[in-house]
Parts: C-alpha cells; sequence; structure tokens
C-alpha cells in the first residue's frame, strides 16, 4: 500500500511540474528537471560517472554519485576535448568542450509515466574516436516517430579515450568502458523514464557501429541490451583496432615530456598533470605529420586488452566454440552500408594526388590506382603481406576504368567493398547460419547525402550515398530548412519517416517490418537478401556479389592463400 502511495505522488508531482513546462523524473540517484519541445520530453546533460580528471584521467571510469537537489537537465553538457571537422561545428547546439564531458541526454515522447515500459534505443556515435557528440543529433523525430526512448550519450574520445601501452601499466579502450557505463546507467535508470530494461536496442553508425559489434562480442554485457543495429562498421573490417597505439601513445609522452624512449613508471602520473588542452595539441601535432607510406588503418581506437575485448574481432566472431560467437547469436541484429561508404578514403586520395602532382578533381589515374593503392588494400584486407602477382583478368574488369572520374569512383567501390561490405556479409554470414534463437537483416543504403555542403567537401565526380548519409535520414530531415535552411525534397521525407519506423519497429520486436511499410526479408547466407533504403525502397539479394565473390574467393586462390572473410 505504501509503495502503491509513493507512486501515485510521484505521478502526481511530475504532471503539477509538466504544467509548468518543468517536467521532472526521480531517480535512484535524484531529481532531474527536463524540458518539453514539441511533444518529446528531454532529459540532457545527465552524468553517468565521475568526471574523469586528475587520478581519473586514463582510468575506467566510476558510477556517479546520487546529488542532492533537482539535477538541471535543460541544457547539453559540453562534449568530450576534440578536434571538431568544420563540416559539423554548424550543426552542434553549442561548441563548449570539457575533459568532464560524460554525461548522457534521454529522449521519450508523452506520456512521461513510469508504467509506459517503452522500447529503449541507445546511440553510440562516431568520428573516428577523434571526435562526435551525443547532442549532435536531435533523437526527438526518432523517439516521437517510433514511440521509444532514445538515449544518447558522450564517450572520451582520442587520447583521452584511447591511450594505451598495450600492457597493464595502461590497457586502452577507456572510451568503450565509457561506453558499457553508459549501458549500465540505463538499465539501472531508464524504467525511472517509463523505459523497458528489457528491451533495449544498441544501435551506432562508423566508430559507433564497431563499438556496438565490440560490445555484442562481450558475453559479460548479457541482460544489458537483446538488439543491435551496426551502421557501416563492423569489427571485422581493415579498420577495427589501432595497430600503432603502443608507439603512438609514447609518442605523445615524448612529446610532452613525460617518456624518453619505454614506458617508465612516472608516465602515467606526468599525463595526468599535463593541461588537457596540451594533450589534445600533442594528439592533434602527431596526427597531423604527413604520411607517405600507403597505410590503411585505423589512426586512433580499440585494442586487444583480454577483457572488454578478449581477442581479434575476427577470431570472437568465427569461433563457434567460444562465448563470444554464442552471445552474439542471441542478439537480433541489423547491419548495413551506403552505397559509397569509401567515400572515407576520398581526403587520402587528395593527399596521394598532391605527392603525386595531379589534380584529383579531375579523377583518379589507373596505373596509380594498380600500381599503389590496390596492392595496399590486398595487405590490409588478408591481414599480412602478401606477394602481389594477381592476373587483371580478373581485377580489372571489376575496378578498372579509361576514364579517370569513373576509374576514381570505382577506387572508392574498392574500399567500400575492403573496408565495409565485405567484412559485413561475413558477419552477417556467421549470425545467420543456423541461426533460430536471433533475426539477421541486411540494408544498403543509396539515396545521397541530404547536406550540400557534404557534396562540396567531396570531390564532385562522388556518387551515391557517402559515409554517414543515413543518419540525417534515421534521425530526421523535418527541421533541416528550419535549422540549416537545407531544402528538403517530399521524397526524403518520407524515406526519413519510412527508416525511422523500420529501425523502431526492430527496436520494439526485433523485426523492421509492419503493415505500412515495403517487406524487409530476413537475411541468410544462401540467398543473401538485403533491402535498399532509397525513394523507392525494394528487396533484393547478393549485393554487388561479382565483387564480393572475387574477395571471398578468386583473390585467395590467386594468392594461394585463405581469406578471413570466408
Amino acid at each position: 500500500m505504501a509503495t502503491s502511495l509513493v507512486i501515485t505522488l510521484f505521478i502526481i508531482f511530475s504532471w503539477t511540474s509538466l504544467c509548468r513546462g518543468e517536467p521532472i523524473i526521480l531517480t535512484k540517484l535524484g531529481e532531474i528537471k527536463g524540458i518539453e519541445e514539441n511533444g518529446v520530453y528531454q532529459f540532457r546533460n545527465i552524468p553517468y560517472a565521475k568526471p574523469p580528471v586528475a587520478d581519473l584521467r586514463f582510468a575506467k571510469p566510476q558510477e556517479h554519485e546520487p546529488w542532492e537537489g533537482v539535477l538541471d537537465g535543460t541544457k547539453f553538457g559540453p562534449s568530450c576535448l576534440q578536434e571538431v571537422p568544420l563540416e559539423f561545428k554548424r550543426m552542434l547546439p553549442h561548441e563548449r568542450q570539457s575533459e568532464d564531458c560524460l554525461s548522457l541526454n534521454v529522449y521519450t515522447a508523452g506520456p512521461l509515466s513510469t508504467a509506459s515500459n517503452k522500447s529503449v534505443m541507445i546511440w553510440i556515435h562516431g568520428g573516428a574516436y577523434l571526435f562526435g557528440q551525443g547532442m549532435y543529433f536531435d533523437a526527438s523525430h526518432l523517439a516521437r516517430a517510433g514511440d521509444v526512448i532514445v538515449v544518447t550519450f558522450n564517450y572520451r574520445l582520442g587520447v583521452f579515450g584511447f591511450l594505451s601501452s598495450m600492457d597493464d601499466k595502461l590497457p586502452g579502450n577507456n572510451g568503450l568502458w565509457d561506453q558499457r557505463l553508459a549501458l549500465k546507467w540505463v538499465n539501472e535508470h531508464i524504467s525511472s523514464f517509463g523505459g523497458n530494461p528489457k528491451s533495449v536496442t544498441l544501435f551506432g553508425e562508423s566508430a559507433g557501429g564497431f563499438s556496438v559489434c565490440f560490445h555484442a562480442l562481450n558475453p559479460m554485457n548479457s541482460g544489458l541490451f537483446q538488439r543491435v543495429i551496426a551502421q557501416s562498421g563492423i569489427p571485422t573490417s581493415l579498420l577495427t583496432l589501432w595497430p600503432r597505439a603502443k608507439s603512438f601513445s609514447l609518442d605523445v609522452g615524448i612529446t610532452l615530456g613525460c617518456a624518453k624512449d619505454t614506458f617508465d613508471e612516472s608516465y602515467i602520473s606526468c599525463m595526468r598533470q599535463i593541461p588537457a588542452e596540451r594533450l589534445l595539441s600533442a594528439q592533434q601535432q602527431l596526427l597531423s605529420v604527413p604520411d607517405t607510406s600507403i597505410q590503411i588503418e585505423l589512426k586512433m581506437g580499440p585494442v586487444v586488452d583480454g577483457l572488454l575485448i578478449p581477442d581479434v574481432p575476427f577470431s570472437l566472431m568465427t569461433n563457434i566454440t567460444s562465448p563470444s560467437y554464442k552471445f552474439f547469436r542471441t542478439l537480433d541484429f541489423i547491419t548495413g552500408i551506403t552505397s559509397q561508404d569509401g567515400s572515407i578514403a576520398a581526403p587520402s586520395l587528395a593527399v596521394i594526388a598532391k605527392y603525386a602532382n595531379f589534380d584529383v578533381n579531375n579523377g583518379f589515374p589507373t596505373n596509380m590506382f594498380f600500381g599503389l593503392l590496390f596492392p595496399a588494400l590486398v595487405s590490409a584486407f588478408y591481414g599480412d603481406s602478401v606477394k602481389y602477382t594477381l592476373s587483371k583478368g580478373y581485377v580489372c574488369p571489376l575496378y578498372e576504368s579509361s576514364d579517370m572520374l569513373t576509374q576514381a569512383n570505382k577506387v572508392l567501390d574498392a574500399f567500400t567493398d575492403t573496408v565495409f561490405l565485405v567484412p559485413a556479409i561475413s558477419s552477417l554470414n556467421s549470425h545467420a547460419d543456423r541461426n533460430e534463437e536471433a533475426n539477421t537483416y541486411q540494408y544498403v543504403f543509396e539515396r545521397p547525402h541530404p547536406d550540400p555542403l557534404d557534396h562540396k567537401r567531396l570531390p564532385s565526380w562522388v556518387k551515391g550515398s557517402s559515409h554517414t548519409s543515413e543518419i540525417f535520414f534515421l534521425f530526421g530531415i523535418q527541421d533541416f530548412f528550419r535549422k540549416y535552411t537545407i531544402a528538403v525534397d517530399s521524397v526524403d521525407l518520407v524515406l526519413s519517416e519510412q527508416i525511422m519506423k523500420y529501425w523502431s519497429n526492430f527496436a520494439k520486436h526485433g523485426n523492421p517490418n509492419s503493415a505500412d511499410l515495403p517487406l524487409w526479408k530476413k537475411y541468410n547466407s544462401d540467398e543473401r537478401s538485403y533491402i535498399s533504403l532509397d525513394t523507392m525502397i525494394t528487396s533484393k539479394s547478393r549485393l554487388n556479389p561479382e565483387r564480393v565473390a572475387m574477395w571471398e574467393e578468386t583473390l585467395p586462390n590467386l594468392l594461394q592463400s585463405s581469406s578471413r572473410y570466408t
């Protein structure tokens, strides 16, 4: 009886506050005041961890303690320290940054009640582990269209989140540990917002997609989420792990006077005393050093630490006896790409063009691709140094063109295939094969990026849907004109609504389909069904089959080496 009285009083108190336009939620940690905008309640800048400063810099995050009084959740908190690319700045609500940045934001459409029991979607932002913010995307449209609760959050980036000596002194992956603590926070507290902690979907794009899969491959996360969506990011990719973590971390210490030629006992204590801005500056200084070698690898990010990432992700995903494999297959799974995810390589092509003395805006020479880039892709793809003695009769029909503009797009196709598509196919096969416990779905997003500035920062010859394009549709492009003076076609508004419904349907049921949407077939390794997300949504099978087969079968045979992705 007493419990019922408390709940009743809480609901009355909340709705009294709502009448004043100040929704207040009571959690185990204390009260939180939010705001209401267009029928969606937002609770911003909720700390989920203690400030990662002083002795907690370069350490695993610690849970935030309860607070006294009412926490002000009406304004977004600062982003984690980073160098924000110019094209992202204009869409930020503010540009404040701080080392004390581990906060999250909760979006839910009314009614605001603990009895709602809504499915929850937790978004992990991308940005190459170097930049990004939880507040960058307004999750209100997705929360309202899908009738779900959406949580976004910050995690430590760059040297603050991923510095590593590759041993027990500095294991690394603190940014991923931040993410995991945010997941635990949602599991423990989301019911206070009307969320169902037993119906949680983890979703993210690019580095966020990689991160989603890292968590989906760790059985210690059992119960924290039930479904995952990995957008343009699979941890069997070439860009999964940071191969130069130890040397880069040492170089940062040397640059700042905290190390000489090894990681000694004073390294961490010295680095903890360096002003945060100097740490960021040293990071950027080292990252900006021109690299004339052709290295296709992650600039900064996760490492195998034996705990959060127990082993190389490809081994975790393909070893059918491993706990990681078994846990992954209990989760409903969606993954997909944009049709030209390889556009992430366009800036690198411009660097190569500068040193090779040609104008990348005019395209890319065939001899530069096959003489320089393609051998590097092959070596990176198969995980070792291979002898490049490939038969042009197999490769050229797929990736060669005498027209430089067409050749440039085929270069991006090769990056799309090796970095995104073929690893995605591998993960889909691993998840779907004889799996009666969970559902598997694949997509390709084919609509061009809605922001004209995105097209201006890339060479004019780039075609198709560039990396990150689908995110703007997923989080609703309805406000683009009002906020950024970006014209939005009516067909794009429809596509945005459809994508939000697919994603939220999946979050609620493990199945993206509903009667008002075109059918999205399940994936299996025989048919390899996928859905093409464009203004005309269609179901198809076997995405780019000849190109995929070349990486899965043809090249391994020619190289007399087994593919990692078959």
